[in-house]
């Protein structure tokens, strides 16, 4: 009997071991990578898009990207690009993937979506980049904050209709801001290899 008690207090023990493990690994925010230092990211898996992100960085600053804030639901500062287009048909809403960056996700959809007369609202996700936050939920309370950046563009930028797009991680939120009760502009969804 005490050898079972022991077998089964040392399986939970490595369970409950591995599980913290894995938690801390894959949900707790990290150092953001140094996406601007191509040497340094060169040592890492996004080394190879170092042009784009430096070419996307160029893109928006010559359609003069503004910096816009706002507080979430449960009090994150969080950050998002705002980029007008002319004569807007409507907005694109840009979702990021996990502990990746909108310079690398979508690099080439920026001056795409642009150029078809798309006003682009391009939030960093919650413990991503200039926005706050501790944890990672895999498209769970990011989802919440997707909500409500649609309700900070509808009162600051109009009612235009709304496409919601997301690639990876980004994608599990747009899933997820798909099952709520949204506004009647927001009009379809984009969910690009979620998980």
């Amino acid at each position: 009997m005490k050898v079972f008690l022991f077998v089964l207090l040392s399986i939970l023990l490595v369970l409950l071991v591995s599980g913290a493990y894995t938690f801390a690994v894959a949900c707790i925010r990290r150092k953001e990578l140094p996406w601007f230092e191509e040497v340094e990211l060169k040592k890492t898996s996004f080394g190879k898009y170092y042009p784009y992100i430096i070419m996307t960085d160029q893109w928006l600053k010559e359609h003069n990207a503004q910096d816009i804030f706002m507080m979430s639901e449960d009090g994150l500062k969080l950050h998002a690009y705002w980029i007008p287009a002319e004569d807007p048909r409507g907005t694109i809403i840009l979702a990021h993937g996990y502990r990746s960056t909108l310079l690398v996700d979508f690099s080439r959809a920026f001056d795409s979506y642009h150029k078809k007369g798309l006003n682009i609202l391009a939030p960093q996700q919650r413990a991503h980049g200039e926005s706050e936050g501790k944890y990672i939920t895999f498209g769970v309370k990011e989802s919440q904050d997707m909500r409500e950046w649609i309700d900070y563009h509808n009162e600051n930028f109009g009612n235009f209709p709304i496409l919601c797009s997301g690639l990876s991680m980004g994608a599990s939120t747009v899933m997820y801001l798909a099952s709520m009760d949204l506004p009647h502009n927001v009009r379809g969804f984009v969910a690009d290899c979620g998980f």
